[in-house]
This record gives C-alpha cells, structure tokens and sequence, in this order.
C-alpha cells in the first residue's frame, strides 16, 4: 500500500472515504459532504499536509482509505491520530495495519516526538495492533450513562456562589489556561467542536458544559460536555457543588458522559453506570525526549 497527502485530494473525496469507512461502525456514517467535512477538518485542527489518502501498491488509482493527523501550536512536537479508516470493500487485508506503520513512519520522519491516539476500550483487536507497535495506555476515559436522575438537591443559600450561565468559548478558555497539556487528550482542547457542548455554567471557580437540555429529544440523556475547576481553587469541593446544581436545576433527566475525559472520582458519587464505550488514550514515543 501506498500513502499521498490528503492535500492532493478534494474535500469530497476526503468526506466520502470518511463516511465509507465509518458506515460499518454502530454509529454509522456521518454524511459528511465537502463543507461539513472541511469544517470538521478545521475544528479538529488536521494537518492536510501531514494526513494520508492510502492506495493499493498495484498501480489502481482507486483510493482505499485514510488517516487524518491532527497538530496543535501549543504541543508543536506532537501529532494526533484524529482518525484511520479503510473503506469496507479493502477491509480484511491488513491495510489498517499498514496505515497505521505509514503514520508512524512519516511522523518519525517528520520529528515529532509523541505520537497519541484514542481507542474504543472494548476494541480488543485494534487494541492489540497498537500495543504491538508500542504504544503505551496513559488514560483511561469511561463513559457513563444515568437513569432518569431527580434525587439531587441544590438549596440556594446567600453564602454559596450562584449558578450563571456563560459559553462554550469561554469554558474553552479556562481549559486552556488551567488545564493540564501533558494529562488532557486533544478533545479536552476542542470543546466547541463537541456537538455535545452547546450551553455553558459557571459556579464560583468551576466551569461546565453540556449540551441543550431543550434541544434534547424525549428521554435521550443531555451529555455532561466538560468539567473543569480553575487551578488554584481544586480541592474545595466546587465541581461537586456546580454538578448538583446543574442537574438540581434540570432534574428529571438522564445524564451522560461521553469518554473523552479522564476518569473522576465524581462519577462514583452519580447514580448511572459505565458503558462499554469509553475510550483510553494510547501514545508511542517517536523521538526525542517528549512524554
């Protein structure tokens, strides 16, 4: 198999390879088109340049698959592999595997020093294939899903902080001041790319968002986005304050947690469960010195 830049091709085509190769997956295809699928592009901050459209080594101009490296300003020596997929009539002949060893070569070759991916914790196959290539698990990012939750009371009292709505944008912002760069995977970063990040609280230090209870449809659950505390003031107990108050004031509701964040000691304290479906964050060290 061999690799071209995913600059050399249309976003059409970027966005048919990417809904063919995910249309085998539960989630089914995105039915991204050329727009939607160049706005994705840029909200997940993928390098065209430094991505991959892969086609069989036979001379057949017939595109099999792709892979998309992200890359951020603020982690210049790291790269993300934001996806990898191979369309499902090439399926079954080991050309995931072959991408991924491209990937790897190129960014090698390019000097990044940490290459990390996410992978789906009950995919054991593609598990396995990463571990082979030495990649190292460095966080564990459950999802959780509740039942209907309207147990939890938040009393307004003068002397507490008061719930205010603010943005996504300006959650993001605190994340990017307060979070940790070496701990957080990428989406930590991109949260206004989250369909599941539409409205945003602040209580006292503490920041969250979650998508639009209104928008919501009958008894699906509204996703708990993010949830971060300003450095200095960790440890007071205000994102368990802001978390019942929130769902205090939208209870009633189920509630989930997508597995894009490392694990909390707050979830074991919400009624609901983990699911099948979390993630876990892998990275193999390329070159230089980087963790």
């Amino acid at each position: 198999m061999e690799s071209r830049p995913a600059n050399d091709v249309s976003p059409g085509l970027l966005a048919s390879l990417f809904n063919s190769a995910y249309s085998v997956y539960p989630s089914g295809s995105p039915g991204f088109d050329a727009e939607t699928m160049t706005a994705w592009l840029s909200r997940n901050r993928i390098s065209l340049q430094r991505s991959h459209v892969f086609y069989s080594a036979d001379g057949v101009d017939e595109a099999l698959g792709i892979a998309l490296v992200a890359r951020r300003s603020d982690k210049p020596t790291h790269s993300r592999l934001a996806m990898i997929g191979i369309i499902p009539t090439a399926q079954g002949h080991g050309y995931g595997s072959e991408g991924v060893d491209l990937v790897i070569s190129a960014e090698r070759a390019s000097g990044t020093e940490i290459l990390e991916l996410e992978c789906l914790v009950n995919d054991t196959k593609a598990l396995t294939m990463y571990q082979r290539r030495r990649f190292q698990a460095v966080l564990e990012m459950p999802e959780w899903e509740s039942e209907v939750i309207d147990q939890m009371e938040w009393h307004e009292d003068p002397g507490r902080a008061t719930l205010k709505e603010t943005t996504v944008d300006e959650v993001e912002r605190i994340i990017e001041e307060h979070g940790d760069k070496e701990r957080l995977p990428w989406q930590a970063y991109m949260l206004s790319s989250q369909r599941s990040a539409k409205r945003a609280f602040r209580l006292g230090h503490a920041y969250c968002a979650i998508s639009d209870p209104d928008e919501e449809e009958s008894g699906e659950p509204v996703s708990l986005a993010s949830l971060i505390v300003e450095e200095e003031c960790r440890g007071q107990g205000q994102a368990w304050d802001l978390i019942r108050c929130v769902l205090s004031r939208y209870k009633g509701r189920r509630w989930s947690v997508p597995g894009v964040f490392p694990r909390s000691g707050l979830l074991g304290r919400l009624p609901g469960d983990e699911t099948d479906h979390g993630q876990v964050l892998m990275r193999l060290k390329l070159n230089g010195s980087g963790g």
